[in-house]
């Protein structure tokens, strides 16, 4: 993939509209990724979580494979600080997404005033009536940390798998429940490094 280019910094950094906890958008009206289950498409599940002091805003943006020439019809998962919470956890909130089926990517992250400078690539898959969680992610930024050397970068999201802990609190889409909900992980490393996984 190609640098982020100066307009897409500027679209990635607009301001989230203030929310209960997660937020999502699945793109653009002309290029909209969403699909329910029953028309055909299938979902995403994670929890997302903002552990940056004084940030009111942590994004996780990806594209279908299709678009990756065009970031500008991308979607996003985050986290908005607002008066009003669906937290489960302090700053940590679930997130669901019905997409339309095919492979994605997630290319980056960003928060009010940080994003990261060169696109990564993590791949996930959204199957055809199907559900699964794909992990946790808490953005974390501005300061190295002694604990997680592997966290270099100004702004990474820490990862984990929290799929026994989130389950109960997903948003469960019409005509599915709880227990189809499949374990389906994102791989971290291939987001290196700005997704790692020792800030446990």
């Amino acid at each position: 993939m190609k640098s982020i280019a100066c307009g897409l910094i500027a679209m990635c950094l607009l301001p989230l509209s203030v929310a209960a906890g997660s937020v999502t958008s699945y793109g653009p009206v002309y290029s909209s990724n969403k699909s329910s289950i029953e028309k055909g498409g299938g979902c995403i599940s994670g929890s997302i979580g903002d552990a940056i002091p004084g940030n009111r805003q942590a994004s996780i943006y990806f594209v279908s494979e299709e678009n990756t020439e065009h970031l500008r019809r991308s979607a996003y998962f985050g986290y908005a600080d607002g008066k009003a919470h669906d937290d489960f956890l302090p700053g940590i909130s679930t997130f669901t997404m019905c997409l339309k089926p095919g492979r994605y990517r997630i290319y980056g992250l960003a928060t009010d005033i940080i994003y990261n400078k060169n696109l990564v690539n993590i791949p996930f898959e959204v199957e055809k009536g199907k559900h699964v969680y794909i992990g946790s992610f808490v953005l974390y930024g501005y300061s190295r940390n002694p604990d997680c050397p592997e966290a270099t970068a100004d702004v990474y999201a820490g990862f984990r798998d929290e799929f026994s802990r989130d389950l109960p609190h997903l948003k469960i889409p019409e005509g599915t429940s709880p227990i189809q909900v499949e374990k389906q992980l994102i791989d971290p490393k291939a987001g290196a490094p700005y997704f790692v996984t020792c800030n446990q």
